[in-house]
């Protein structure tokens, strides 16, 4: 019941207004995809001493992502599991969709899956105050559009949030064995 109070809360927290823009932008899948693939790039040809390293983690964090969210979950067992309807289609005169309307399984968030494994390799590589602030405050923003959009719960988000760290854990520890071998 809190997952829905506080989704409504935040979706109709100025909905219909310049909010919606910011977060429709915010949580557009191309505009993520690009602007993490533009830094992982720059990353990967810029640093000399940890650009490949850092590279490699990258990589096998976002196969894993694709692997486990994408195919296994979302594919596969949200269906024949558990299956977690989206805010703005279990409650329609409630909770407002803005952006792409998709139906599958709202839980995990993909979109703080995959934001999150890319800040968890980056922050690894880099441990810098503003990385890390500027991190979290990306995971924040793109939680709340998420919500705000209709797209998801908190717990998606939460989810999201986990299996993001998950991947990006177990990809630094699988680039680290490589790298000492």
């Amino acid at each position: 019941m809190w997952d829905f109070v506080i989704a409504k809360a935040i979706n109709n927290f100025a909905y219909g207004t310049f909010l919606d823009k910011i977060s429709w932008l915010i949580s557009y899948r191309p505009f993520l995809i690009c602007s993490v693939a533009i830094i992982a790039l720059m990353i990967f040809w810029k640093d000399k001493k940890y650009g490949k390293y850092f590279f490699v983690a990258f990589v096998i964090a976002v196969a894993m992502y694709g692997l486990f969210n994408e195919i296994l979950w979302k594919g596969f067992l949200a269906d024949e599991i558990w299956f977690s309807e989206r805010p703005y289609l279990a409650y329609p005169n409630d909770i407002f969709p803005i952006g792409k309307l998709n139906t599958d399984s709202s839980f995990p968030s993909n979109h703080l899956s995959f934001l999150t494994l890319s800040l968890v390799v980056i922050c690894y590589f880099y441990r810098k105050r503003q990385i890390w602030i500027l991190s979290l405050l990306a995971i924040i923003l793109m939680a709340l559009s998420r919500i705000h959009n209709g797209m998801h719960y908190p717990t998606d988000v939460l989810g999201g949030i986990l299996t993001g760290m998950i991947y990006g854990i177990v990809g630094i520890k699988i680039a680290n064995y490589i790298y000492k071998k």
